[in-house]
């Protein structure tokens, strides 16, 4: 059982996607968050026969209103509820930040919702850090902004660099980093 979590519209669905090797989850191109409740996929990868339940997360941004207050809360119950869940059918394996290249920060409270509250910091944690297309070697971002994280309070025990962006026609480099993407998340599995 594996968990994905973050903000809205950072790539949590496209990354179940990139691990399925087809769409299961529903994706928007504006990033603008696609996933209205938790919902598992089944995911079992050819040759390994082991299969995993990655649950996509409703994603959380603190609210600036009064109507977005209501979302946010409906959305920590909905989470609540699938650790909840989880837990009775045998525990969650593994938690997955789901973060957008940039300032640790942002997800400070995602992280303690999950890990510290719902989690009881008594569930491995990685961060998978996404968006990171223009990269030339996605993991040198890590090399650069992975120590960021402790000033925070935020660690973790593994990471991924990646990109969910798929390749567009003649564009063996994307082809590429989406391999390595697939390969990177799969390690942290």
């Amino acid at each position: 059982n594996v968990v994905l979590f973050g903000e809205k519209g950072v790539g949590k669905s496209s990354i179940i996607n990139l691990l399925a090797d087809k769409e299961l989850a529903t994706v928007f191109e504006e990033g603008g968050g696609s996933t209205r409740c938790p919902r598992a996929h089944e995911i079992t990868w050819n040759g390994t026969g082991r299969t995993y339940r990655i649950c996509d997360t409703v994603g959380l941004v603190q609210p600036d209103s009064d109507i977005k207050a209501n979302s946010y809360v409906d959305a920590v119950q909905g989470a609540y509820e699938l650790i909840k869940d989880l837990l009775r059918r045998g525990g969650v394996d593994l938690l997955l930040l789901c973060m957008r290249g940039g300032t640790p920060i942002q997800d400070r409270s995602n992280y303690s919702l999950f890990y510290e509250v719902l989690c009881r910091q008594k569930v491995p944690i990685a961060a998978v850090i996404t968006c990171l297309e223009r990269e030339v070697n996605m993991e040198e971002w890590w090399t650069r902004n992975g120590m960021s994280f402790d000033e925070y309070g935020i660690k973790f025990e593994g990471h991924a660099c990646v990109t969910t962006l798929p390749p567009g026609i003649g564009e063996p480099e994307m082809a590429r980093k989406l391999d390595e993407s697939q390969q990177a998340i799969k390690g942290l599995l």
